[in-house]
């Protein structure tokens, strides 16, 4: 799914600290900086179609409004932690327009440092000190590049409209008229963005939330289709064979479900 998450953090909570087993989420932004830790396998991460392989022991540094996926090929255990920008102003000015095409990170002490971090959570000072250093050993090693602000201003409002349209009835001819081109221009710059064309973009983004909904026991396949945007199950279930190779029940046979708790 392509969108911005916004529910990590927010004022009240200035980060977000979880581990993970297989990872595997989809292409979204956040106006947060994102540490990602490799405790063993590989993790494969893209930012702003960028590819980038993290190996184990290393360290990866997401900066604010950068779009990123990760994926586990084979397995992979990680830790990551998604700090406001509110919590460290200063970075957030230093860094809001520049990126780096190196954001992985080989720090001799890193396995105590993530430990530190785990271990003061509950400590907003000794955490921000943590946050910083990390920080740091990137801005000293790499060398940084201005963004482009096009591309940038393009993939933003894009994702934000796949987030508030993608159940409805998206239209490249709609997302034009929005950023304001033709849609032969906008049609090219899509696949060079986010290399697939609109509707198996449209496609991927619905299939994927279908995949969060089959968690769930009270929604049926039929009101699951309905949800994502498609006209008829039937259309459904041959979009998520077509992406996932089974079918929606086999899907939701092999996901631990969610029981509902207002029935």
């Amino acid at each position: 799914m392509i969108f911005y998450e916004s529910k990590h953090v927010n004022t009240e909570r200035y980060y977000s600290i979880e581990e993970h087993h297989d990872l595997n989420f989809g292409l979204h932004y956040h106006k947060n900086f994102e540490v990602i830790y490799c405790h063993s396998g590989n993790l494969t991460i893209k930012i702003d179609n960028l590819e980038h392989v993290l190996h184990t022991h290393e360290i990866c540094i997401i900066l604010p409004n950068q779009t990123h996926s990760i994926t586990t090929s084979i397995s992979s255990s990680c830790f990551i932690g998604v700090f406001s920008t509110h919590y460290v102003p200063g970075l957030y000015s230093t860094f809001k327009d520049i990126y780096t095409t190196t954001p992985i990170l080989h720090m001799d002490n890193i396995e105590d440092l993530i430990s530190e971090i785990a271990l003061y959570k509950d400590n907003q000072f000794k955490l921000s000190a943590k946050l910083c250093t990390i920080i740091a050993h990137l801005y000293d090693n790499n060398e940084f590049f201005d963004r482009d602000q096009k591309y940038r201003s393009f993939v933003i409002k894009t994702l934000n409209y796949f987030e508030s349209e993608f159940n409805k009835s998206p239209s490249l001819v709609d997302l034009s008229k929005i950023l304001g081109y033709n849609s032969h221009y906008v049609s090219n710059l899509f696949s060079k963005c986010f290399n697939k064309n609109f509707a198996q973009t449209l496609n991927d983004y619905r299939i994927e939330y279908a995949l969060t909904l089959l968690r769930h026991d009270d929604f049926t396949i039929t009101n699951i289709a309905s949800m994502c945007g498609y006209d008829s199950t039937r259309n459904f279930n041959r979009n998520f064979l077509s992406i996932t190779g089974i079918t929606p029940s086999e899907a939701r046979k092999n996901t631990p479900i969610i029981k509902c708790t207002h029935k």
